[in-house]
């Protein structure tokens, strides 16, 4: 889903992904499966989604995708960079 829109788009639709965080364990399983953070890369380049979200997360919030997920779970307001 994050690859399908233009380069320009895709901080918006990963802040948008991880919106979902507090209704879905399943999105939470995959974003924080180690099996998928350390894959390796790909040969395009492109990260999968657990990786792509744990860059995202430690670029606008300072944390990694799984103390991300904790956090928002806790009910914790996290700060961030503000994506516009």
């Amino acid at each position: 889903m994050v690859y399908s829109v233009a380069p320009s788009e895709r901080l918006g639709v990963m802040q948008q992904i991880l919106t979902y965080i507090c209704v879905d364990a399943g999105l939470r399983n995959i974003l924080c499966d180690l099996r998928l953070l350390r894959e390796p890369p790909r040969m395009s380049g492109r990260k999968n989604i657990a990786q792509a979200a744990s860059s995202y997360t430690r670029k606008f919030y300072g944390l990694s995708i799984q103390t991300y997920v904790r956090r928002v779970q806790a009910g914790n307001e996290i700060e961030g960079i503000a994506i516009t």
